[in-house]
């Protein structure tokens, strides 16, 4: 699990947000190849900024959000300029052998297969929730599929099914007497 992490690391990118209102957010981003990131719509809809954060490229401007003609469908696609030619080029984990990758590969549409099949499936969830008072931290739960949910039909569309996944985040201290 490992190499996976450290393979699928780079791909994960970190978007800090400024709403009109002035409140600060954080989500996530997934480079998907030719500087083109994915996120969910509800992140960067409506924003007065938007930054992306990703410490293994250079660049990170936002030059275009296009978001899904289907407004059911939480997805919007940001063409940026992020490079990883650096990170693919010159960055090694002593003693780790495994394929680097700039990019997530994209599948096949989930709504074709997502059934009950899935659950209890294994996977891997990455990405950045918001952490008060931290800095933008990757998290990374190994977790299953504990459900497949689909939603009631809205205006005469059937939103894509959604993964459950049960898992819990603790964050606080620990306080030794």
């Amino acid at each position: 699990m490992n190499q996976f992490f450290y393979k699928f690391r780079p791909t994960i990118i970190a978007l800090e947000t400024v709403s009109n209102s002035g409140d600060k957010g954080l989500g996530t981003g997934f480079h998907v190849g030719n500087g083109f990131v994915i996120t969910a719509r509800h992140i960067v809809e409506g924003m007065q900024s938007v930054r992306l954060i990703a410490s293994h490229a250079k660049g990170g401007k936002i030059e275009e959000i296009i978001f899904s003609k289907n407004q059911l469908a939480d997805v919007a696609l940001l063409r940026t300029n992020l490079n990883f030619s650096n990170y693919l080029e010159n960055t090694y984990i002593h003693g780790m052998e495994y394929q680097k990758t700039d990019h997530l590969t994209l599948g096949v549409e989930w709504d074709d297969f997502a059934d009950e099949s899935l659950v209890l499936y294994d996977v891997i969830v990455m990405g950045y929730p918001p952490i008060p008072t931290a800095f933008p931290t990757l998290v990374t739960i190994r977790t299953q599929v504990n459900a497949i949910i689909d939603q009631y039909p809205i205006g005469g569309q059937n939103p894509p099914p959604n993964l459950f996944l049960a898992e819990f985040l603790v964050v606080g201290s620990v306080v030794h007497q």
